[in-house]
């Protein structure tokens, strides 16, 4: 933040200067933090670690597309895990509409962020580059949260989980796949999800397939449903740093305070995919960097009186694709050169006559300029 702030981290506070204290210690030590310290009443907390994810002590569990209304009256809010966020996310549509009656199976990878900053074996560049492990099959510590979450919304006991938990070759970002029974058909899973999701602020269901670089540096959800057979599959992918961590924890706090839920949040991905425009202007902003819809061809000729060379330009303009039939590929878009031979190459000038930008002297002032 060096040039956008004044601001300085310090090892000093005063609980009293304050409106609202983010806990971003390891797990565990929030806890000890709270019972050692007095928190002034009109302070709000938010503890990013798993310590009041229970609700326990008057924590709000701070899911907004689950507790918006809640989280906006809290005065503490406990943010959920990274793997947490992105499951339950692909979960809480069929959970409010009682049809998790089955075994859920899911497959979810994270970026070597997920691991925090305390270094381990398997945390080093060295071994997380080229490579790919699960980790926790089954006993992943979210499950408890997910559970929980699930079974308050169907009324009961939550649906089995079997999580698989993969570390990626990758820093950032979240993909989990996730499927269960459903007896839904495609359309009318693609509806519950898409109502569901109608007013968040973050989270979008889409009928086009996610990947994570829709996804890294936002605080955004996107969620893919598709029906196979009987059995419902939903992808979800989140930034484990922002929608997974930090973003949420600040889209809670606008919650807190009446705040704008997207204040602070209006990030863009880091990557564009043409593939995914919708217009064909957006299209063409996207390619005019290595595309021009005018190609030219350039010829030496020499003077016909001083026979100094010179160089012109002949210049052919190409029509650019019709809208229509561009599927925003970068190949599609590249013209082709069938017509070359609308670029003619330069005829050399005849003896005698001065050629364009040639300042010779030769007894021919009269003589036609090409």
């Amino acid at each position: 933040l060096e040039g956008d702030t004044e601001m300085r981290l310090s090892d000093t506070y005063d609980l009293r200067a304050i409106d609202v204290l983010f806990l971003c210690s390891a797990h565990g030590e929030s806890r000890k933090w709270m019972e050692a310290n007095t928190v002034p009443a009109g302070v709000k907390v938010i503890d990013l670690a798993q310590d009041f994810r229970d609700e326990s002590d008057g924590f709000v569990y701070g899911l907004p597309e689950l507790n918006r209304d809640r989280i906006r009256t809290a005065q503490r809010v406990a943010n959920p895990g990274c793997f947490a966020t992105a499951i339950q996310l692909a979960l809480l549509p069929l959970a409010a509409a009682g049809l998790l009656t089955g075994e859920v199976h899911v497959t979810a990878v994270t970026g070597s962020t997920g691991a925090g900053v305390k270094p381990s074996a398997t945390t080093h560049f060295s071994w997380r580059s080229d490579n790919i492990s699960v980790y926790k099959a089954f006993t992943h510590q979210h499950l408890s949260e997910i559970g929980r979450t699930l079974g308050a919304m169907q009324g009961g006991a939550a649906p089995e989980i079997n999580f698989v938990p993969m570390r990626g070759d990758f820093t950032r970002g979240i993909l989990a796949s996730v499927y269960t029974a459903c007896p839904l058909d495609g359309e009318a899973a693609s509806k519950l999800y898409a109502d569901f999701y109608a007013t968040s602020a973050f989270t979008r269901v889409t009928e086009r397939d996610v990947d994570l670089k829709q996804v890294v540096n936002t605080n955004k959800g996107l969620l893919h449903t598709a029906k196979y057979g009987g059995k419902l599959h939903v992808v979800s992918v989140i930034d484990n740093l922002l929608k997974g961590a930090s973003g949420q924890a600040v889209q809670n706090m606008n919650l807190m305070f009446g705040l704008d839920e997207k204040e602070g949040l209006r990030l863009k991905a880091r990557h564009f995919n043409p593939d995914r425009c919708y217009s064909w202007r957006t299209a063409v902003v996207y390619t005019t960097f290595w595309w021009q819809p005018t190609h030219a061809a350039r010829a030496e000729t020499a003077c016909g009186l001083c026979r100094a060379r010179r160089r012109k330009t002949s210049v052919a303009k190409l029509k650019a694709p019709k809208p229509s039939a561009c599927r925003f590929r970068g190949n599609n878009l590249r013209p082709a050169l069938s017509g070359r031979s609308k670029i003619r190459p330069l005829q050399p000038p005849a003896p005698g006559t001065r050629a364009v930008g040639c300042s010779c002297s030769a007894p021919s002032d009269n003589a036609p300029v090409l």
